[in-house]
């Protein structure tokens, strides 16, 4: 217990808060513009020295101190700028249901799930022979997750780092991305892609900026696809709405609230500035979130739809325990064992509704209450809107 305390507070001395002073080394980057620069409590100089690896020739980050793989990694994104994405055409985002239940893989199941839309991982859309990426068939897709002919499916870039670097590396994901339309899939969200706060700025424009391409990637092959907006900083988000006022195109974007946004105080943050972003872009967008149920109704006003993608259906059906809701309408689960081999299409069929009340009440009795926050001060300005980044809120760590 005393390691694992200890690893949270080393986290929450490397968060950028404004009430902390710039890192001696910001000044001086060159990559300032794109960084803004970090506040964080911590004494360190420079971001490089968050870097954990044990020696610049071994690590895997995207990191000045080994230029060699420096130099490659930033060639890859063709660096850092996200303005450099050319504007694209419109694509209109379609009509979904306000809740999609996601599944992971096949369950016992007599029958195929009866559901119009479900949600899959995108690691799940295709395999792998060494790095060369292969897509399923269709006739797969349903044997492998039970699903109906006529089932809809959206792509759920959140994943865990090892899938979502997969894709990145993979050979022929272009040629995935191409007939993602005729295996039934409607729309996707991009990969989430890791800002870390033990690794050097770098490591996170670079995968701010993997977002953005394969967002484009996505788009051009004629799959709608909501921009996962990820940040450390304010000016991160700062730099998101610039590209997302450029693209209008985009009609969607994605958010997850697990994980390190799972707290009321994280989610304080990012729920501040979804709204704020949502205000300065001034389009109906479409927001689709993982986690964050609590937040829907706080959101709500500020979108033109909140699309929650939720996983405790399935989660809790392979774990053989069944939802109940209380007089209060609290979620409870329950134990229930079940047969070795025994179907679970009447388990799997209550939890998806029951899950589908319980969401809709959450969302009725509204989320935490908003309380104000001061407005940060930030390193840059834009020149095409200098007040707007002063006047941004802080950001919080994923």
């Amino acid at each position: 217990m005393a390691e694992k305390t200890g690893i949270i507070h080393q986290v929450a001395t490397l968060q950028h808060k404004a009430e902390h002073t710039f890192m001696l080394g910001c000044p001086g980057c060159p990559d300032r513009s794109f960084c803004g620069g970090l506040q964080i409590q911590s004494p360190e100089l420079s971001c490089l020295d968050n870097c954990p690896c044990v020696g610049p020739a071994r690590c895997g980050l995207v990191c000045p101190r080994n230029p060699t793989s420096f130099a490659k990694r930033v060639a890859e994104v063709n660096g850092f700028d996200l303005g450099n994405i050319a504007k694209r055409s419109s694509l209109p985002f379609p009509r979904i249901p306000d809740l999609i239940s996601q599944l992971y893989r096949s369950l016992p199941l007599a029958r195929p799930v009866d559901l119009d839309l479900v949600a899959i991982p995108f690691s799940e859309m295709y395999r792998r022979r060494g790095k060369l990426a292969m897509p399923y068939t269709r006739s797969e897709l349903e044997a492998k997750f039970r699903l109906g002919p006529h089932t809809k499916i959206a792509l759920s870039g959140v994943e865990q780092d090892e899938h979502v670097e997969q894709w990145w590396g993979s050979v022929g994901r272009r040629d995935v991305v191409r007939i993602l339309l005729d295996l039934g899939v409607i729309f996707a969200t991009t990969p989430n892609f890791s800002l870390t706060v033990n690794a050097p700025r770098h490591d996170d424009l670079h995968a701010m900026k993997r977002i953005a391409l394969v967002w484009s990637q996505l788009h051009d092959a004629g799959v709608p696809t909501a921009l996962h907006v990820n940040g450390r900083t304010d000016h991160d988000f700062f730099r998101l709405r610039e590209f997302l006022q450029f693209h209008t195109e985009i009609e969607a974007i994605a958010f997850e609230f697990t994980t390190g946004a799972a707290k009321k105080e994280r989610g304080q943050y990012f729920a501040e500035l979804l709204i704020r972003l949502a205000g300065d872009l001034a389009r109906p967008l479409t927001l689709i979130v993982r986690g964050g149920v609590a937040w829907a109704s706080l959101l709500a006003p500020h979108f033109g739809q909140i699309v929650l993608l939720e996983t405790d259906a399935f989660h809790k059906t392979v774990n053989r325990k069944r939802a109940a809701l209380t007089p209060s309408g609290r979620l409870h689960w329950q134990h229930n064992p079940t047969a070795e081999g025994a179907p679970l299409d009447e388990l799997l069929a209550h939890n998806l509704a029951v899950m589908s009340v319980w969401v809709r009440h959450r969302r009725e009795l509204g989320g935490f209450p908003r309380t104000a926050r001061p407005i940060t001060q930030t390193s840059a300005t834009s020149q095409s809107d200098a007040q707007g980044h002063n006047e941004s809120p802080q950001l919080g760590l994923l």
